[in-house]
């Protein structure tokens, strides 16, 4: 899938994105029943999807997008979801996830010679 063509990866990454920030902003979405791991949830699941994000594109930006969607998420869900407050472990937690993830990416040996993050 890395040697197809941008506008496919776009459309693709854009669609998987819509569908976990939809399913993100619902009550009761899945996490809010995962007690003890609700953290751990969120690390893996923005650090995953910006991790991927990085790897196909070669390019930093989609950590920088996954990392402001972490908290636009988390915003939305607040006034949306019906919750009493703002969720500050679960943004830490998304932004640990991507900030894994990018340090990981620029760890990889998995980009071609001359085709690190840019």
């Amino acid at each position: 899938m890395a040697d197809a063509p941008r506008p496919v990866i776009a459309v693709l990454g854009g669609a998987v994105l819509l569908a976990l920030s939809v399913l993100y902003c619902l009550p009761g979405h899945p996490s809010t029943h995962m007690s003890g791991w609700d953290e751990a949830a969120h690390v893996a699941l923005f650090g995953v999807v910006a991790w991927v994000g990085g790897w196909l594109l070669r390019k930093a930006w989609p950590f920088a997008l996954m990392a402001a969607l972490g908290v636009l998420l988390e915003v939305v869900q607040w006034h949306l979801g019906g919750y009493a407050r703002l969720e500050i472990p679960d943004i830490l937690a998304n932004e640990a996830g991507v900030a894994l993830a990018y340090l990981l990416r620029r760890k990889s040996s998995l980009s071609p010679p001359g085709r690190g993050l840019g």
